[in-house]
């Protein structure tokens, strides 16, 4: 009734559907469910509203109005309007709740119900094991999205016989698709990706990630990262390991080392730096990384110093 457009993360309704062909009528626009993370969405919204302050379509005479049912209270305070808001607990209560879909009182698989699925928030599927199995994370870096560090992804990989053959990165606060086919290169937004052409260690920016689990390990860990730091141009350590390895694909980092980590932290990561010409391995420098959960990666001349100088400060009990 008053010219508005209307835009909507909720699950489209039955009133919002008849009143589609009004809104068409009236020259004006009505989206609906245009995204699957509470919290995504609500970063969405922000940033819909700032792209659109700054357009030339922009007139101060017109009326934003914003209402959240949940994503949380901002830092910055801002003229829109707060109903509840999820505390970083309930956010993580919600994504440890494994998803299920229920049809006249029982569960509903419907599409590939003889597929497996490895899953940080839900545990494993088996499945079939002649069949491909899924494994993902649907928030890399939790930590980081509980603080507001703009640093994490959805992490997406298909295996077949214990093979992984597709891989999709994606980081919202970027908007960078990461994604990779065995046999077939690695992408980054559409754009063909290659691993740097740094050939020395001392030269080289490495990627790592301190422990969080395996505390027992800390002064190997305090040991290696003492040396790298004498022997490369530096190391970072941001909290998401998919995009650690989706920046060793894509160039910017020249190597990367962790301990710990689970195959969702990795399996979409290894393929693109494998398919953008790099080199990945367990820390005996085996195809293992996935049963081990220790990998190392990176440039084809970066990767085997970086390997020595590792495998040198480690114990016998995590070798391999």
């Amino acid at each position: 009734e008053k010219g508005a457009n209307f835009v909507s993360s909720s699950y489209i309704a039955p009133e919002m559907r008849e009143l589609n062909e009004a809104f068409r009528e009236a020259g004006l626009v009505s989206i609906n469910e245009v995204g699957l993370d509470p919290g995504i969405d609500h970063l969405m919204a922000h940033d819909l509203v700032a792209r659109y302050r700054a357009s030339k379509a922009y007139d101060v005479e017109n009326v934003l109005s914003f209402t959240s049912y949940c994503g949380g209270v901002p830092k910055i305070p801002n003229p829109f309007k707060y109903k509840f808001s999820w505390a970083p607990v309930g956010v993580l209560k919600a994504l440890r709740s494994p998803s299920r879909s229920l049809k006249n009182f029982s569960e509903l698989r419907v599409a590939r119900p003889d597929w497996g699925f490895v899953l940080e928030e839900g545990g494993i599927i088996e499945g079939d094991p002649t069949l491909p199995r899924w494994i993902i994370d649907p928030l890399d870096g939790t930590t980081n999205f509980i603080h507001g560090m703009p640093q994490y992804a959805v992490s997406i990989a298909l295996a077949k016989a214990g093979i992984v053959e597709q891989a999709v990165i994606f980081d919202p606060n970027r908007n960078e698709l990461f994604t990779a086919s065995k046999g077939a290169g690695a992408f980054l937004n559409e754009r063909r990706i290659r691993v740097s052409k740094r050939n020395k260690l001392q030269d080289s920016l490495i990627g790592t990630g301190f422990p969080y689990r395996m505390f027992d390990l800390i002064d190997t860990y305090l040991a290696i990262f003492k040396e790298l730091a004498q022997k490369t141009a530096g190391q970072r350590r941001p909290g998401a390991a998919s995009l650690d390895l989706a920046y060793v694909a894509c160039g910017r980092y020249d190597g990367f080392w962790e301990f710990g980590l689970s195959p969702w932290d990795m399996a979409a990561g290894a393929l693109l730096i494998s398919e953008a010409g790099g080199l990945v391995s367990d820390l005996r420098g085996d195809a293992n990384y996935l049963e081990t959960g220790n990998l190392i990666a990176g440039t084809p001349k970066v990767f085997a110093p970086l390997l020595k100088l590792v495998q040198d400060k480690l114990p016998d009990s995590i070798r391999g």
